[in-house]
Protein backbone atom coordinates (compact mmCIF):
# COMPACT_ATOMS: atom_id res chain seq x y z
CA UNK A 1 0.00 0.00 0.00
CA UNK A 2 0.75 3.74 -0.56
CA UNK A 3 -0.42 5.04 2.86
CA UNK A 4 1.98 3.82 4.73
CA UNK A 5 1.42 6.08 7.44
CA UNK A 6 -1.79 4.47 9.04
CA UNK A 7 -2.17 1.57 10.12
CA UNK A 8 -5.13 -0.23 8.25
CA UNK A 9 -5.54 -3.12 11.05
CA UNK A 10 -6.20 -0.52 13.64
CA UNK A 11 -8.72 1.67 11.05
CA UNK A 12 -10.53 -1.81 10.52
CA UNK A 13 -10.72 -3.00 14.28
CA UNK A 14 -12.12 0.92 14.73
CA UNK A 15 -14.88 -0.27 12.66
CA UNK A 16 -15.29 -3.75 14.85
CA UNK A 17 -14.01 -5.60 11.34
CA UNK A 18 -10.92 -8.53 12.39
CA UNK A 19 -10.55 -9.16 9.24
CA UNK A 20 -11.79 -8.64 5.31
CA UNK A 21 -14.68 -11.12 3.72
CA UNK A 22 -14.04 -13.09 0.74
CA UNK A 23 -16.01 -10.53 -1.34
CA UNK A 24 -13.55 -7.63 -0.07
CA UNK A 25 -10.59 -9.38 -0.96
CA UNK A 26 -11.43 -10.79 -4.03
CA UNK A 27 -12.57 -7.30 -5.00
CA UNK A 28 -9.44 -5.71 -4.00
CA UNK A 29 -7.75 -8.30 -5.84
CA UNK A 30 -9.99 -7.82 -9.00
CA UNK A 31 -9.25 -3.90 -9.04
CA UNK A 32 -5.61 -3.85 -8.55
CA UNK A 33 -5.30 -5.15 -11.97
CA UNK A 34 -4.25 -2.75 -14.67
CA UNK A 35 -7.55 -1.22 -16.62
CA UNK A 36 -9.72 -3.61 -14.83
CA UNK A 37 -13.35 -3.36 -15.80
CA UNK A 38 -15.44 -5.31 -13.15
CA UNK A 39 -19.45 -5.10 -12.00
CA UNK A 40 -19.79 -6.08 -8.44
CA UNK A 41 -22.76 -7.85 -6.98
CA UNK A 42 -23.21 -8.88 -3.52
CA UNK A 43 -26.12 -8.35 -0.68
CA UNK A 44 -26.63 -5.07 0.79
CA UNK A 45 -24.96 -4.89 4.05
CA UNK A 46 -22.17 -7.33 3.34
CA UNK A 47 -19.57 -4.70 3.42
CA UNK A 48 -19.54 -3.50 -0.38
CA UNK A 49 -18.02 0.14 0.48
CA UNK A 50 -15.28 -0.96 2.44
CA UNK A 51 -15.18 -3.66 -0.34
CA UNK A 52 -14.13 -0.62 -2.80
CA UNK A 53 -12.53 1.59 -0.54
CA UNK A 54 -9.44 -0.09 -0.07
CA UNK A 55 -8.32 -0.80 -3.32
CA UNK A 56 -8.86 2.97 -3.83
CA UNK A 57 -6.39 3.90 -1.18
CA UNK A 58 -3.71 1.10 -2.54
CA UNK A 59 -3.87 2.80 -6.42
CA UNK A 60 -3.59 6.53 -5.22
CA UNK A 61 -1.00 8.44 -4.03
CA UNK A 62 -1.03 10.57 -1.06
CA UNK A 63 1.81 12.77 -2.76
CA UNK A 64 0.03 13.57 -5.95
CA UNK A 65 -2.50 16.87 -5.63
CA UNK A 66 -5.03 15.47 -8.16
CA UNK A 67 -8.46 13.84 -8.05
CA UNK A 68 -6.99 10.08 -8.44
CA UNK A 69 -9.77 8.06 -7.16
CA UNK A 70 -13.45 8.98 -8.08
CA UNK A 71 -16.62 7.35 -6.49
CA UNK A 72 -20.28 8.40 -7.85
CA UNK A 73 -23.27 7.58 -5.88
CA UNK A 74 -26.96 8.20 -7.06
CA UNK A 75 -27.92 10.12 -3.67
CA UNK A 76 -27.01 12.48 -1.54
CA UNK A 77 -27.32 10.26 1.44
CA UNK A 78 -25.20 7.60 -0.32
CA UNK A 79 -22.63 10.09 -1.32
CA UNK A 80 -22.25 10.93 2.55
CA UNK A 81 -22.23 7.50 3.90
CA UNK A 82 -19.73 6.42 1.59
CA UNK A 83 -17.35 9.71 3.08
CA UNK A 84 -17.88 8.88 6.59
CA UNK A 85 -16.58 5.21 6.23
CA UNK A 86 -14.07 6.72 4.01
CA UNK A 87 -12.88 9.15 7.15
CA UNK A 88 -13.20 6.73 9.43
CA UNK A 89 -10.20 4.45 7.72
CA UNK A 90 -8.06 7.67 9.11
CA UNK A 91 -5.84 7.75 5.93
CA UNK A 92 -3.60 10.68 5.13
CA UNK A 93 -5.14 11.25 1.66
CA UNK A 94 -7.79 14.18 1.42
CA UNK A 95 -11.26 13.09 0.74
CA UNK A 96 -14.07 15.23 -0.49
CA UNK A 97 -17.66 14.69 -0.79
CA UNK A 98 -19.66 16.72 -3.15
CA UNK A 99 -23.42 17.03 -3.57
CA UNK A 100 -26.11 18.90 -4.23
CA UNK A 101 -28.24 20.88 -1.93
CA UNK A 102 -25.83 23.96 -0.64
CA UNK A 103 -23.18 26.37 -1.95
CA UNK A 104 -21.64 25.20 -4.63
CA UNK A 105 -19.01 27.61 -4.19
CA UNK A 106 -17.64 26.09 -0.80
CA UNK A 107 -16.44 22.79 -2.59
CA UNK A 108 -15.23 25.07 -5.38
CA UNK A 109 -12.53 26.53 -2.75
CA UNK A 110 -12.33 23.12 -1.78
CA UNK A 111 -11.36 22.16 -5.09
CA UNK A 112 -7.77 24.37 -5.25
CA UNK A 113 -6.12 21.73 -3.12
CA UNK A 114 -7.71 18.83 -5.20
CA UNK A 115 -8.33 16.03 -3.29
CA UNK A 116 -7.07 12.54 -3.59
CA UNK A 117 -10.71 10.90 -3.06
CA UNK A 118 -13.62 12.52 -4.39
CA UNK A 119 -16.82 11.40 -3.70
CA UNK A 120 -20.05 12.82 -5.50
CA UNK A 121 -23.72 12.51 -6.92
CA UNK A 122 -23.64 12.59 -10.94
CA UNK A 123 -25.25 16.12 -10.99
CA UNK A 124 -23.07 17.88 -8.66
CA UNK A 125 -19.98 16.33 -10.55
CA UNK A 126 -20.69 17.50 -13.97
CA UNK A 127 -21.50 21.04 -12.45
CA UNK A 128 -18.23 21.25 -11.29
CA UNK A 129 -16.51 19.70 -14.55
CA UNK A 130 -18.24 22.21 -16.06
CA UNK A 131 -15.94 24.75 -13.94
CA UNK A 132 -12.68 23.84 -12.83
CA UNK A 133 -12.50 20.56 -12.15
CA UNK A 134 -10.05 17.97 -13.85
CA UNK A 135 -10.30 14.05 -13.72
CA UNK A 136 -7.17 13.89 -16.31
CA UNK A 137 -5.45 12.13 -13.26
CA UNK A 138 -7.88 9.61 -12.19
CA UNK A 139 -7.18 6.01 -12.49
CA UNK A 140 -10.20 4.44 -10.58
CA UNK A 141 -13.82 5.10 -10.91
CA UNK A 142 -16.52 3.60 -9.22
CA UNK A 143 -20.32 3.67 -9.84
CA UNK A 144 -21.89 2.42 -6.61
CA UNK A 145 -25.39 1.20 -7.10
CA UNK A 146 -24.96 1.67 -10.59
CA UNK A 147 -28.37 0.87 -11.98
CA UNK A 148 -29.75 3.92 -10.41
CA UNK A 149 -26.65 5.80 -11.55
CA UNK A 150 -26.77 5.21 -14.43
CA UNK A 151 -30.47 4.77 -15.25
CA UNK A 152 -32.85 7.15 -17.23
CA UNK A 153 -32.56 10.53 -16.49
CA UNK A 154 -28.79 10.52 -15.57
CA UNK A 155 -27.77 9.52 -19.19
CA UNK A 156 -26.81 13.07 -19.89
CA UNK A 157 -24.43 13.74 -16.74
CA UNK A 158 -23.15 10.23 -16.99
CA UNK A 159 -22.10 10.53 -20.43
CA UNK A 160 -20.30 13.55 -19.74
CA UNK A 161 -18.91 12.62 -17.03
CA UNK A 162 -17.41 9.01 -18.60
CA UNK A 163 -16.12 11.23 -21.57
CA UNK A 164 -13.73 13.09 -19.38
CA UNK A 165 -12.23 9.74 -17.94
CA UNK A 166 -8.54 9.16 -19.14
CA UNK A 167 -7.84 5.90 -21.46
CA UNK A 168 -7.58 2.89 -19.18
CA UNK A 169 -8.90 3.85 -16.05
CA UNK A 170 -10.00 1.75 -14.16
CA UNK A 171 -13.88 1.36 -13.47
CA UNK A 172 -16.03 -1.07 -10.72
CA UNK A 173 -20.23 -1.02 -11.11
CA UNK A 174 -21.63 -1.92 -8.12
CA UNK A 175 -25.04 -3.13 -6.95
CA UNK A 176 -27.34 -6.11 -4.89
CA UNK A 177 -28.90 -7.07 -8.08
CA UNK A 178 -28.50 -6.97 -11.84
CA UNK A 179 -31.43 -5.14 -12.90
CA UNK A 180 -30.21 -3.21 -16.23
CA UNK A 181 -27.68 -3.98 -19.14
CA UNK A 182 -24.43 -1.94 -19.16
CA UNK A 183 -25.05 0.92 -21.16
CA UNK A 184 -22.95 2.08 -24.15
CA UNK A 185 -21.92 5.48 -22.74
CA UNK A 186 -19.72 3.95 -19.95
CA UNK A 187 -17.62 2.59 -22.60
CA UNK A 188 -17.53 -0.81 -20.91
CA UNK A 189 -18.83 -3.99 -23.45
CA UNK A 190 -17.35 -6.92 -21.44
CA UNK A 191 -16.80 -6.66 -17.61
CA UNK A 192 -15.63 -8.88 -15.34
CA UNK A 193 -18.58 -10.07 -12.99
CA UNK A 194 -18.18 -10.27 -9.57
CA UNK A 195 -21.07 -12.52 -7.57
CA UNK A 196 -21.19 -12.50 -3.82
CA UNK A 197 -24.07 -13.78 -1.79
CA UNK A 198 -27.69 -11.95 -2.55
CA UNK A 199 -30.45 -10.99 -0.19
CA UNK A 200 -31.90 -14.71 -0.32
CA UNK A 201 -28.73 -15.85 1.29
CA UNK A 202 -29.62 -13.79 4.59
CA UNK A 203 -31.59 -17.17 5.02
CA UNK A 204 -32.88 -17.31 8.72
CA UNK A 205 -31.46 -13.88 10.13
CA UNK A 206 -34.50 -12.36 7.52
CA UNK A 207 -37.91 -12.81 8.60
CA UNK A 208 -40.09 -12.05 5.43
CA UNK A 209 -43.64 -11.48 5.93
CA UNK A 210 -47.16 -10.77 3.89
CA UNK A 211 -49.95 -9.18 5.58
CA UNK A 212 -53.28 -9.06 3.86
CA UNK A 213 -55.42 -5.92 5.42
CA UNK A 214 -58.55 -4.62 5.26
CA UNK A 215 -57.61 -1.13 6.54
CA UNK A 216 -53.87 -0.49 5.28
CA UNK A 217 -53.92 3.00 7.34
CA UNK A 218 -54.94 1.32 10.53
CA UNK A 219 -52.76 -1.45 10.06
CA UNK A 220 -50.03 0.11 9.74
CA UNK A 221 -50.25 1.92 13.19
CA UNK A 222 -50.88 -1.19 14.93
CA UNK A 223 -48.01 -2.10 12.90
CA UNK A 224 -45.45 0.04 13.97
CA UNK A 225 -46.72 0.63 17.50
CA UNK A 226 -46.14 -3.35 18.05
CA UNK A 227 -42.46 -2.46 17.71
CA UNK A 228 -42.44 -1.22 20.67
CA UNK A 229 -40.20 1.69 19.66
CA UNK A 230 -37.73 -0.25 18.12
CA UNK A 231 -36.37 1.81 14.65
CA UNK A 232 -38.07 1.23 11.44
CA UNK A 233 -38.17 2.38 7.93
CA UNK A 234 -41.68 2.53 5.83
CA UNK A 235 -41.71 2.87 2.09
CA UNK A 236 -43.83 4.29 -0.27
CA UNK A 237 -43.14 4.82 -3.99
CA UNK A 238 -44.19 8.71 -4.37
CA UNK A 239 -43.87 12.08 -2.25
CA UNK A 240 -47.05 12.67 -1.64
CA UNK A 241 -47.84 9.31 -0.29
CA UNK A 242 -44.97 9.38 2.30
CA UNK A 243 -46.13 13.02 3.44
CA UNK A 244 -49.48 11.31 3.91
CA UNK A 245 -48.33 8.70 5.96
CA UNK A 246 -46.04 10.25 8.26
CA UNK A 247 -48.73 13.05 9.23
CA UNK A 248 -50.91 10.14 9.83
CA UNK A 249 -48.79 8.43 11.74
CA UNK A 250 -47.66 11.56 13.64
CA UNK A 251 -51.07 12.66 14.42
CA UNK A 252 -51.89 9.06 16.01
CA UNK A 253 -48.46 10.05 18.33
CA UNK A 254 -46.00 7.89 16.66
CA UNK A 255 -43.03 9.88 16.45
CA UNK A 256 -41.72 9.67 12.74
CA UNK A 257 -39.32 11.41 10.39
CA UNK A 258 -40.24 11.94 6.28
CA UNK A 259 -37.42 11.73 3.94
CA UNK A 260 -37.98 12.20 0.13
CA UNK A 261 -35.95 13.58 -3.03
CA UNK A 262 -38.17 16.95 -2.67
CA UNK A 263 -37.08 17.75 0.95
CA UNK A 264 -34.24 20.55 1.63
CA UNK A 265 -31.03 18.74 2.12
CA UNK A 266 -30.54 20.10 6.12
CA UNK A 267 -34.52 18.60 5.97
CA UNK A 268 -33.33 15.07 5.06
CA UNK A 269 -30.03 15.39 7.12
CA UNK A 270 -32.55 16.15 10.09
CA UNK A 271 -34.60 13.08 8.88
CA UNK A 272 -31.98 10.58 9.47
CA UNK A 273 -30.50 11.93 12.27
CA UNK A 274 -33.81 11.75 14.21
CA UNK A 275 -34.10 8.20 13.10
CA UNK A 276 -30.08 7.13 13.90
CA UNK A 277 -30.65 9.20 17.38
CA UNK A 278 -33.91 7.26 18.49
CA UNK A 279 -35.93 10.57 18.55
CA UNK A 280 -37.81 9.20 15.59
CA UNK A 281 -39.14 5.48 15.79
CA UNK A 282 -40.04 5.21 12.01
CA UNK A 283 -38.94 6.90 8.92
CA UNK A 284 -41.65 7.14 6.46
CA UNK A 285 -39.54 7.03 3.16
CA UNK A 286 -40.18 6.65 -0.70
CA UNK A 287 -36.80 4.86 -2.72
CA UNK A 288 -34.56 7.54 -1.66
CA UNK A 289 -33.87 5.50 1.51
CA UNK A 290 -33.33 1.92 -0.43
CA UNK A 291 -29.90 2.37 -1.11
CA UNK A 292 -26.83 1.89 1.00
CA UNK A 293 -28.11 4.05 4.46
CA UNK A 294 -27.00 1.77 7.22
CA UNK A 295 -28.94 2.95 10.27
CA UNK A 296 -27.75 0.08 13.11
CA UNK A 297 -30.32 -1.78 14.83
CA UNK A 298 -33.40 -1.36 12.59
CA UNK A 299 -35.70 -3.67 13.24
CA UNK A 300 -38.00 -4.14 10.60
CA UNK A 301 -38.67 -2.92 6.88
CA UNK A 302 -42.36 -1.91 5.86
CA UNK A 303 -43.56 -1.77 2.64
CA UNK A 304 -46.68 -0.18 2.96
CA UNK A 305 -46.37 0.65 -0.63
CA UNK A 306 -44.81 -1.96 -2.32
CA UNK A 307 -41.83 -1.80 -5.26
CA UNK A 308 -42.79 -2.15 -8.39
CA UNK A 309 -39.76 -4.60 -9.41
CA UNK A 310 -38.45 -7.39 -7.65
CA UNK A 311 -34.77 -5.47 -7.78
CA UNK A 312 -35.73 -2.44 -5.91
CA UNK A 313 -38.14 -4.70 -3.26
CA UNK A 314 -34.32 -6.33 -2.30
CA UNK A 315 -33.03 -3.14 -2.26
CA UNK A 316 -35.30 -1.68 0.58
CA UNK A 317 -34.86 -4.82 1.91
CA UNK A 318 -31.11 -4.59 2.82
CA UNK A 319 -31.42 -1.92 4.87
CA UNK A 320 -32.10 -4.47 8.01
CA UNK A 321 -30.59 -7.90 8.39
CA UNK A 322 -27.37 -6.23 7.87
CA UNK A 323 -23.83 -7.18 8.75
CA UNK A 324 -25.07 -10.77 10.42
CA UNK A 325 -28.21 -8.79 12.15
CA UNK A 326 -31.87 -10.05 12.68
CA UNK A 327 -33.96 -8.27 10.44
CA UNK A 328 -37.47 -8.54 9.66
CA UNK A 329 -39.74 -7.23 6.49
CA UNK A 330 -43.44 -7.05 5.94
CA UNK A 331 -45.06 -6.84 2.57
CA UNK A 332 -48.58 -4.83 3.03
CA UNK A 333 -51.20 -5.15 0.36
CA UNK A 334 -54.92 -4.05 0.83
CA UNK A 335 -58.11 -6.10 -0.62
CA UNK A 336 -57.75 -5.58 -4.13
CA UNK A 337 -53.74 -5.41 -3.86
CA UNK A 338 -51.43 -7.68 -6.80
CA UNK A 339 -47.81 -7.30 -7.04
CA UNK A 340 -46.37 -7.62 -10.89
CA UNK A 341 -43.76 -10.09 -9.53
CA UNK A 342 -44.24 -13.36 -6.79
CA UNK A 343 -43.24 -12.99 -3.33
CA UNK A 344 -41.16 -15.91 -3.16
CA UNK A 345 -40.63 -17.56 0.78
CA UNK A 346 -43.19 -14.34 2.32
CA UNK A 347 -44.99 -16.30 5.15
CA UNK A 348 -48.51 -14.80 5.59
CA UNK A 349 -49.02 -12.98 9.31
CA UNK A 350 -52.01 -11.46 10.78
CA UNK A 351 -52.06 -8.07 11.34
CA UNK A 352 -51.21 -7.17 15.10
CA UNK A 353 -53.80 -6.09 17.98
CA UNK A 354 -54.09 -2.69 18.72
CA UNK A 355 -51.72 -1.18 20.93
CA UNK A 356 -50.34 2.46 22.38
CA UNK A 357 -47.05 3.79 20.22
CA UNK A 358 -44.14 3.94 22.52
CA UNK A 359 -42.66 7.78 22.99
CA UNK A 360 -39.53 8.62 21.22
CA UNK A 361 -36.84 7.75 24.06
CA UNK A 362 -34.87 10.79 22.68
CA UNK A 363 -35.21 14.59 21.16
CA UNK A 364 -32.86 15.91 18.22
CA UNK A 365 -30.82 19.09 18.91
CA UNK A 366 -29.83 21.60 16.00
CA UNK A 367 -26.48 23.58 16.85
CA UNK A 368 -25.94 26.15 14.18
CA UNK A 369 -21.98 25.91 13.93
CA UNK A 370 -20.46 23.19 12.23
CA UNK A 371 -17.47 21.24 10.86
CA UNK A 372 -16.30 24.32 8.96
CA UNK A 373 -16.55 26.54 12.54
CA UNK A 374 -13.95 24.38 13.80
CA UNK A 375 -16.51 22.90 15.73
CA UNK A 376 -16.30 19.13 16.92
CA UNK A 377 -17.69 16.24 18.72
CA UNK A 378 -15.61 16.70 21.61
CA UNK A 379 -16.48 20.77 21.78
CA UNK A 380 -20.45 19.53 22.07
CA UNK A 381 -20.14 16.95 24.55
CA UNK A 382 -18.26 19.27 27.09
CA UNK A 383 -20.68 22.29 25.72
CA UNK A 384 -23.57 20.07 26.98
CA UNK A 385 -22.28 19.13 29.42
CA UNK A 386 -20.44 22.29 31.52
CA UNK A 387 -23.24 24.54 30.71
CA UNK A 388 -26.30 21.88 30.38
CA UNK A 389 -25.34 20.01 33.41
CA UNK A 390 -25.71 16.64 31.48
CA UNK A 391 -23.48 13.46 31.76
CA UNK A 392 -21.73 12.01 28.93
CA UNK A 393 -23.48 8.84 29.05
CA UNK A 394 -26.89 11.13 28.23
CA UNK A 395 -25.22 12.58 25.02
CA UNK A 396 -26.46 10.07 22.14
CA UNK A 397 -25.76 10.11 18.46
CA UNK A 398 -24.16 13.10 16.77
CA UNK A 399 -23.37 14.59 13.60
CA UNK A 400 -21.40 17.47 12.42
CA UNK A 401 -21.72 18.74 8.93
CA UNK A 402 -20.13 21.92 7.43
CA UNK A 403 -22.10 24.33 9.07
CA UNK A 404 -24.55 23.32 11.68
CA UNK A 405 -24.75 20.24 14.18
CA UNK A 406 -27.21 17.26 15.45
CA UNK A 407 -27.08 16.12 18.49
CA UNK A 408 -29.92 13.71 20.56
CA UNK A 409 -30.14 14.02 24.07
CA UNK A 410 -32.93 12.04 26.40
CA UNK A 411 -36.46 13.22 26.12
CA UNK A 412 -36.46 13.98 29.85
CA UNK A 413 -33.54 16.57 29.64
CA UNK A 414 -35.23 18.45 26.99
CA UNK A 415 -35.27 21.52 29.09
CA UNK A 416 -31.55 21.70 28.83
CA UNK A 417 -31.82 23.45 25.46
CA UNK A 418 -33.61 26.04 27.00
CA UNK A 419 -30.85 26.82 29.71
CA UNK A 420 -28.27 26.77 26.36
CA UNK A 421 -30.12 29.78 24.11
CA UNK A 422 -27.61 32.67 23.96
CA UNK A 423 -24.89 30.95 25.36
CA UNK A 424 -21.40 30.74 23.27
CA UNK A 425 -19.91 27.10 22.22
CA UNK A 426 -15.98 27.37 21.54
CA UNK A 427 -16.52 31.23 22.01
CA UNK A 428 -19.52 31.39 18.66
CA UNK A 429 -23.04 32.43 19.45
CA UNK A 430 -25.20 30.32 17.39
CA UNK A 431 -28.81 28.90 17.12
CA UNK A 432 -29.38 26.15 19.27
CA UNK A 433 -32.65 24.27 19.16
CA UNK A 434 -35.00 21.44 19.21
CA UNK A 435 -35.04 20.06 15.70
CA UNK A 436 -38.77 18.84 15.53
Amino acid sequence: MKTTGYNLRSALSALGITELNDMQRATSAALSEPSAELMLFSATGSGKTLAFLLPLLDIADETLAAVQALVIAPTRELAGQIARVASSLGTPFKTLCCYGGHDINIELRSLTEPPQLLISTPGRLLDLLQRSLSLSQVRVVVVDEYDKSLELGFEQEMSAIFDRLPVGCRKLFTSATESIPMPRLTGVSQPRRLFFATDDDKGERLDKELMRCDNKRESLLRLVCSLKGRPCIVFCNYRESAERTASYLRSEGVSSALLHGGMEQHERERSLVKLRGGSANVLVSTDLAARGLDIAGLACVVHFEPSNTPQELTHRNGRTARMNAQGRVVVMLGPNETLPYPLDGYIPVAVPPESAPTPARNVTVYIGKGRKDKLSKGDIVGFFCAKGGLAKDEIGHIEVGDHHAFLTIPADKSHVVGMLRGLKIKNMKTKIALSY
